[in-house]
């Protein structure tokens, strides 16, 4: 869990990033989870990422936007960054978050 306190150095290849909110997303992948409850929590962050009050709540809330990634996780040594950290901080930006998970 330090990726959720560390600065955020990758974010668009600046030295450093600062954002109100760092979110980590982590997606059940273990051998326990079928595909359709994979597509599920999928499209279930997706829905959100475009979901209106969650728009107004980041534009409203958050002036130095969100910090997002999605981690897909299968055991203790089994994780995969899906989406590296990405900013967002308005619809567009939120959309197109939405768009890669």
């Amino acid at each position: 869990m330090l990726a959720l306190v560390a600065p955020l150095a990758s974010l668009a290849g600046q030295s450093r990033v600062d954002v109100d909110v760092q979110l980590l997303l982590a997606v059940d992948s273990s051998g326990s989870v079928n595909f359709r409850e994979f597509e599920l929590q999928a499209v279930g962050i997706a829905s959100s990422l475009r979901d209106p009050e969650v728009i107004e709540a980041v534009e409203r809330w958050t002036p130095n936007g969100v910090a997002v990634s999605v981690v897909h996780w299968s055991g203790r040594s089994q994780q995969l960054v899906a989406v590296d950290w990405t900013r967002v901080g308005d619809r567009t930006s939120l959309q197109a978050l939405a768009a890669r998970v």
